[in-house]
């Protein structure tokens, strides 16, 4: 249980900085002329089936092709974040994107259901909501982790009021002035501690049965993963108190994650596509407000790719597994 500590600086270009990566600007990626006409074509591929059918072979044009094999590069294998921009989605309705988006998508890994809805394409968008999700609310959304490896978000409106603001910050960043400021606080962060699922969510294990840690070193590279939601029920269902040495790195690693000479704040246009690797970024959000004419929308994609990155397996008990056994659970009802 547990990985030995990383006790050295981190000098892969995920450990980026806001200065090193060119501030909001440097993490888009400005699509060449002919993407759109290769997507046109794949919208008439896929405009008929359904969203379970929609395959990685569906993409056929090479201009799209070289993008995304650029793209899964620097997810995968580089800075780990990315936003594709320029694409103009005014003549493609919200259905029409799903399928483009989902298709797109399967390049860089296997889409992964999202609620017992089991929505492959979520919509993030103010709604009414049986569990408590962030996603479906309106209100700030700190920098925090997601589940499964690679998360993905889609806009297709924009907040009428100017909020919904996207953040981005790399979580082995955050390791680097850990390790160079408070490096004590890193004995925690790599212990960790139980999960527990809301009272709500119908499953079998509702405590996890190891603690899960915030960082973890497997084959020399360093992971990230942190829901402190899980963590305050899991010591709530076991009636205790969250350690006094985690609360405090935990309350300064999450003080890190809004540094500004760390986290990269940036709005996304309608049509823009940002990409990332959940073991190495956090990722925020701004409050918003609707009004009765226009309504927030971004589409969202969950996906675990085959080689993916080596992480310990409470990372993927922790969230994965939760998610998907609530899907199953549903399923079976």
């Amino acid at each position: 249980m547990g990985t030995p500590i990383h006790d050295r600086p981190i000098t892969h270009e995920s450990a980026w900085t806001k200065a090193s990566v060119g501030g909001p600007e440097g993490m888009k990626v400005r699509l060449p002329a002919g993407f759109r006409r290769g997507v046109d074509a794949l919208m008439a591929e896929v405009r008929s089936k359904p969203l379970e059918a929609i395959e990685a072979a569906d993409v056929r044009d090479d201009v799209v092709l070289e993008v995304l094999a650029d793209l899964r590069r620097t997810v995968l294998e580089g800075r780990g974040a990315a936003v594709l921009a320029g694409l103009d989605i005014s003549d493609y309705s919200t259905p029409d994107l799903e399928r483009i988006y989902l298709a797109l998508g399967t390049h860089i890994g296997r889409p992964a259901y999202q609620s017992p809805a089991r929505d492959l394409v979520g919509h993030v968008r103010k709604a009414p909501s049986s569990t408590p999700r962030g996603y479906l609310t309106d209100l700030e959304l700190k920098p925090h982790s997601d589940s499964h490896e690679v998360l993905s978000l889609m806009t297709v409106r924009k907040a009428p009021d100017g909020g919904g603001v996207s953040g981005l910050v790399s979580s082995l960043a955050m390791h680097n002035r850990i390790f160079q400021e408070r490096p004590e606080l890193l004995a925690p962060l790599y212990e960790g501690f139980f999960y527990g699922a809301h009272e709500t969510r119908p499953i079998a294990e509702p405590i996890t049965k190891t603690k899960v840690p915030v960082y973890c070193c497997v084959d020399g590279k360093v992971s990230c993963m942190i829901n402190g939601f899980f963590m305050m029920t899991g010591a709530r269902r076991l009636g205790v108190e969250t350690p006094p040495e985690l609360k405090e790195a935990m309350a300064y690693f999450y003080a890190l994650s809004e540094d500004p000479e760390l986290i990269v704040r940036f709005m996304m246009e309608p049509g823009e596509m940002m990409f990332w690797s959940n073991y190495t970024n956090l990722h925020a959000r701004t409050a918003y407000q609707d009004t009765a004419e226009r309504t927030r929308l971004l589409l969202r994609l969950w996906l675990d790719p085959e080689d993916g990155r080596p992480v310990v397996p409470e990372f993927l008990n922790a969230i994965n597994n939760r998610y998907d056994e609530e899907v199953r659970a549903q399923m079976a009802a």
